[in-house]
């Protein structure tokens, strides 16, 4: 995969990585100007949450694409200049709040679950524990309490068609609880495990099973950083423990290294040209891209999605309200000073506001004012249609 090629990945730019070093970009840009290129790997952040880092490792995720934050730490020890992730993960993440990320996961899991009965307990007990407890909380209130009888071929072994209509009834359940739970369907990054067939006969291969979302990081390390970066010989002692007696090196070592540091290129084995020249671009034209009490988090208030239509033209109206009688009660104050008749075309459950946010800012170029937009009836009608909000990943 060339993850440079834009029109199927994101690029994600640190044009701020100067703040770190407390230098004005001129600064930063005079310090480093002799690299030709950045090491470069590409790491997997798994969808496995087995332990408290792989919760991390999705949180740092999704703060890079929504805050811009380039601390990764499936990266130890580097600093990040450059990362790129396929769009259709940038999408899911930027798109969606955190929170409903993580319960989209735990929704996952549990059909796992009832797809696997015999595996339940390993994989509920291979997880990290907030993430187990919230699953068993799904499966408890949100799936059939007979969920393995009820899609039994027991005393249907000759019947094919009940069979198939048993086999799409479980497959549906999956979709269903999801809209329960989460007041979305759940996204395509993770396929339903009946549709799919997901099996697991042993807890090695829950590793296999689940989603990883592949990213490229280019960098220099930490030591780089200090020795090219900063420059600064106190701080060089105390990375490398010279003044504990510790270090390897000897204090002329690290004077040669702060001498070399301005004229490195860091060109290495692991290092490529493509994203430097790249993150240089964009730093000096100055654009920019593209304490867990409750891990998973419970902030999702749901509520409703509705839109309406100014007779007569190609106004629409998107908005939000939190209850669904709310949606049909809000005709009259929006009526009120409106000559032209208000008609609710149609509305839908979500996860939040930032759901009407995010439909609002695919939308913009279309917005006339407020929540007013000015929409072709395909584009009216993609709203309201699910499966194109699925595409979309607005939950």
């Amino acid at each position: 995969m060339d993850f440079f090629d834009k029109r199927e990945n994101k690029v994600l730019v640190n044009t701020s990585i100067h703040e770190k070093a407390k230098l004005s970009k001129e600064e930063f840009l005079s310090r480093v100007s002799n690299f030709k290129g950045l090491r470069t790997r590409i790491d997997h952040i798994s969808l496995f949450i087995r332990e408290e880092s792989d919760h991390h490792y999705i949180t740092d995720l999704w703060r890079l694409i929504n805050e811009g934050d380039f601390r990764l730490r499936n990266f130890p020890n580097y600093v990040l200049f450059v990362v790129a992730l396929e769009n259709k993960f940038f999408d899911w993440f930027w798109n969606t709040q955190i929170e409903l990320i993580r319960k989209q996961i735990c929704n996952w899991v549990s059909a796992i679950c009832l797809k696997n009965p015999e595996s339940k307990e390993d994989i509920l007990n291979s997880l990290y524990e907030p993430y187990s407890k919230e699953i068993e909380y799904i499966i408890e209130n949100f799936y059939s309490s007979n969920f393995e009888e009820k899609y039994s071929f027991k005393g249907v072994e000759d019947d094919v068609q009940k069979q198939r209509e048993l086999i799409l009834e479980r497959n549906s359940e999956y979709e269903e609880a999801s809209k329960s739970y989460l007041s979305s369907p759940p996204p395509k990054e993770l396929p339903n495990p009946f549709d799919e067939n997901i099996s697991i006969r042993s807890y090695r291969g829950l590793r296999y099973v689940f989603p990883k979302i592949p990213v490229l990081g280019s960098y220099i390390r930490e030591d780089d950083w200090v020795a090219i970066v900063e420059r600064d010989m106190e701080k060089m002692k105390e990375y490398y423990g010279y003044n504990t007696g510790k270090s390897q090196f000897s204090l002329k070592d690290l004077k040669e290294k702060l001498e070399y540091a301005e004229t490195d290129t860091m060109m290495r084995g692991e290092s490529e040209t493509e994203p430097w020249e790249i993150w240089k671009g964009m730093f000096e034209d100055g654009k920019n891209n593209d304490n867990l009490f409750d891990p998973i988090g419970n902030d999702l208030e749901g509520g409703f999605v509705y839109l309406r239509k100014e007779q007569g033209t190609s106004y629409y109206k998107i908005g939000y309200s939190s209850t669904e009688s709310g949606v049909k009660s809000r005709r009259s104050g929006l009526q009120t000073g409106n000559p032209r008749p208000l008609v609710l075309k149609g509305y839908f459950p979500v996860s939040s506001t930032k759901t009407e946010s995010k439909i609002h800012e695919y939308f913009d170029s279309s917005r006339r004012e407020g929540e007013w937009f000015e929409l072709t009836e395909q584009q009216a009608e993609n709203i309201l249609d699910q499966e194109w909000r699925r595409e979309k990943h607005f939950f």
